[in-house]
């Protein structure tokens, strides 16, 4: 009745060069930029499609074809919150011959393993119904929980609970974790850090139970990040290391695994552990360099700078900042961009600083390649109040910032959604206090220092 499943690698938009396989066993293989994975099959009116992509995180997108090349429908794995878990459920329109897309979102994506797994198709139920509306909830509370817009965490949260109580009812643990995932991160963003904390330890206990150790993963690395901002880093380090070894024995996944190794520095810097939270921070940057990530790579080289600036390496720090500044700039992130400047001793949003230009980009230095997740870290050079073993910054600071002057704090994904830079001559914490504590979770908008 249904037509053999056919399988096919394109490269580029070409369908030339398939190979069809008779078996409708889950297809694997690795996607690079510019090839498509296929699988086409008849489908009667009314029937359900339902599959998901097993992948490390992939800047990945697939899509359900109808038969008159319409989409039917399509699913993306979030920008600042890719999952090792991409699922999509939809229901044929019309009869006849319908393809499954699964392709890389852009030319510059990493190239990794995916395995495609589809359900047997069957005409469509209620349950069925439920599954596509808990997926479309979960989708519609994903692109707003990524920008700062107060207006619409409302509805953020509504959506991810109504995602979250669709699972249940279905009783699919694997989707209610990575929906839990989601809204634990999109709380933790906005400051909710004790309710962030129970949703992700619900989400990896349900995965444990379900077997999904990559989900798990992802739950440790969002609880040891809350460990440091809930004012306890050694058990951030804890939580975090065991997360890494885990991480490592299911095999490579360079979002994951720079994701961990950044909350691991971020983590070992609170705690004073400066030395450490480098050379961790360098590992994180082989890692988002192999994911061909280059916002999270300038992420990183922004962190790595603030705990070279607290071991009083302060050539190496204005390196990594002015490497950082360069990759904000070319991919637009202005208030990323705005808080570098202001580290290295320029003003926020391009201008000078008070006395002279900006300082140039030494010649010879790298700058990020083409194409997850630091932790608040707000941190001072203030001589009055540094840690007794933290070297003073020398005269004038840190590329002109004045001694005593705040250097901004680690940046994250999270922070990602402001483009509005900071006003010239604005304090960090907007108000003339730190605006930072531990547990002071929050985004790196025009009024908050604080980010992740």
């Amino acid at each position: 009745m249904y037509l053999a499943l056919i399988w096919t690698l394109l490269a580029g938009a070409s369908a030339s060069g398939g190979v069809a396989t008779p078996s409708a066993a889950p297809m694997s293989g690795t996607l690079a930029p510019g090839q498509v994975k296929v699988q086409e099959l008849t489908l009667a009116a009314g029937d359900r499609i339902q599959l998901v992509v097993i992948q490390p995180h992939l800047d990945l997108e697939v899509r359900v074809i109808a038969p008159d090349g319409e989409v039917l429908a399509s699913a993306a794995n979030p920008f600042l919150v890719r999952t090792p878990r991409l699922s999509l459920t939809t229901i044929a329109t019309e009869p006849g011959l319908h393809r499954v897309e699964v392709r890389l979102q852009k030319s510059h994506s990493a190239p990794g393993p995916i395995e495609l797994q589809l359900e047997p198709p069957v005409a469509a139920s209620g349950q069925d119904r439920v599954r596509i509306e808990a997926e479309r909830l979960r989708a519609a509370a994903d692109g707003p929980a990524m920008r700062d817009d107060a207006a619409r965490y409302a509805e953020v949260r509504e959506n991810y609970q109504a995602s979250a109580s669709l699972w249940r009812n279905l009783d699919d643990p694997r989707e209610l974790a990575t929906t839990l995932v989601r809204h634990g991160q999109f709380l933790e963003h906005i400051g909710e850090l004790q309710t962030s904390e129970q949703l992700l330890t619900e989400a990896r206990d349900l995965s444990r139970r379900a077997g999904d150790t990559a989900t798990e993963v992802d739950c440790l690395d969002g609880l040891g990040l809350l460990a440091t901002e809930l004012g306890d880093p050694p058990r951030a380090v804890k939580i975090l290391e065991g997360a890494l070894a885990l991480r490592r024995s299911l095999g490579p996944d360079a979002v994951s695994e720079g994701s961990i190794l950044n909350s691991l520095a971020v983590a070992l810097g609170n705690q004073g552990d400066f030395s450490a939270a480098v050379d961790r921070y360098t590992e994180a940057l082989e890692q988002v360099r192999k994911a061909g990530d280059p916002v999270m790579e300038a992420l990183v080289f922004k962190n790595r700078a603030v705990d070279l600036g607290n071991l009083g390496q302060f050539d190496r720090a204005l390196l990594d900042f002015r490497q950082a500044l360069v990759a904000f700039q070319k991919e637009g992130i202005h208030s990323s961009q705005g808080v570098t400047e202001y580290s290295i001793g320029g003003r926020p949003g391009g201008s000078a600083p008070a006395g002279g230009s900006a300082p140039a980009l030494p010649a010879g230095l790298a700058t990020p390649g083409e194409g997850r997740r630091p932790a608040v870290r707000c941190l001072h050079l203030e001589p009055d109040r540094a840690h007794p073993a933290r070297p003073r910054p020398p005269p004038g600071g840190i590329g002109g910032v004045p001694e005593g002057a705040r250097v901004a704090p680690a940046l994250g994904r999270r922070a990602l959604g402001d483009d509005h830079p900071r006003q010239p001559g604005q304090d960090l914490a907007g108000d003339g206090s730190s605006g930072c504590g531990t547990g002071a979770a929050r985004s790196l908008s025009a009024d908050s220092p604080c980010t992740r």
